[in-house]
C-alpha cells in the first residue's frame, strides 16, 4: 500500500468491491484510522484482534489496521455457529472484535460472561446499540499512523484451521509470510504484476 502511494499511484483503484471503488489513499488512511481506534481502545502490539467480518472493504482496513499497529489480525470464517466463535474468542484470548452487523446476533446469543478476555465489541455497519461504531469512531480519529516497529519474524495474523481432527488451532503467520506469498503464490502464480 505504501510502496502504491510513494510510487503516484494514490489516486489508483485498489479495491474493487461491488459498485463501491477504493483508492489506494482511501485505503491507507482508513487504515490509520482503524490502527489508531484500535489504540485508543488499548490494543497492543502482540494481542489479538478478532475479525468478523465479510469481504468487503472494511475488512481490509481493520486487518492492516491491526498488523500496522503490531497487534495480530484473527480473520474467522463467516459461517461457523456461536459456540464455534466461543472458542475461537477464548482461544486468540481477544480483547477486541471487529464484527460486521450481520453477524453480530452469532455472538450476542452466547452470554457475555462466556467471553473470558473480550471487552470491546466494535461494529461494522448501521447498527450498534450498545456498540462501538466503527465508522464514528474512525471519523474522530486522524488518517495518520506510524507503524509499529516490528520483526519480520513477530506475528502478523492468525489463521484458525476447520478443526477436522480435533479443536481448531491457529496457524501463526508471521510479517515476512506476506512478502513470501505475495512473491510466491501473487506474482509466481496468479502472474500478478504492480501496474501504474
Amino acid at each position: 500500500m505504501d510502496r502504491h502511494l510513494l510510487e503516484g499511484r494514490a489516486a489508483k483503484t485498489a479495491i474493487e468491491c461491488g459498485d463501491e471503488r477504493v483508492s489506494y489513499q482511501q485505503l491507507s488512511d482508513r487504515t490509520n484510522r482503524v490502527g489508531n481506534v484500535l489504540r485508543r481502545l488499548g490494543v497492543e502490539a502482540g494481542e489479538r484482534v478478532l475479525l468478523l467480518l465479510p469481504d468487503t472493504p472494511e475488512f481490509l482496513y481493520c486487518f492492516f489496521g491491526a498488523i500496522k499497529i503490531g497487534a495480530v489480525a484473527v480473520p474467522l470464517n463467516t459461517l461457523l455457529k456461536p459456540h464455534d466463535y466461543e472458542f475461537l474468542l477464548n482461544d486468540a484470548q481477544a480483547k477486541v472484535a471487529v464484527v460486521d452487523e450481520f453477524l453480530l446476533p452469532l455472538l450476542e446469543v452466547t452470554p457475555s460472561g462466556r467471553f473470558k478476555y473480550l471487552r470491546e465489541i466494535v461494529v461494522s455497519g448501521k447498527s450498534s446499540q450498545p456498540y462501538l461504531r466503527l465508522g464514528d469512531a474512525m471519523a474522530e480519529l486522524p488518517s495518520e499512523l506510524q507503524p509499529a516497529p516490528m520483526s519480520k519474524e513477530a506475528p502478523a495474523f492468525w489463521l484458525y484451521s476447520s478443526g477436522s481432527t480435533g479443536p481448531p488451532k491457529a496457524c501463526v503467520h508471521a510479517h515476512q509470510d506476506m512478502l513470501v506469498c505475495s512473491e510466491r503464490y501473487a506474482k509466481g502464480i496468479l502472474d500478478t504484476t504492480s501496474r501504474a
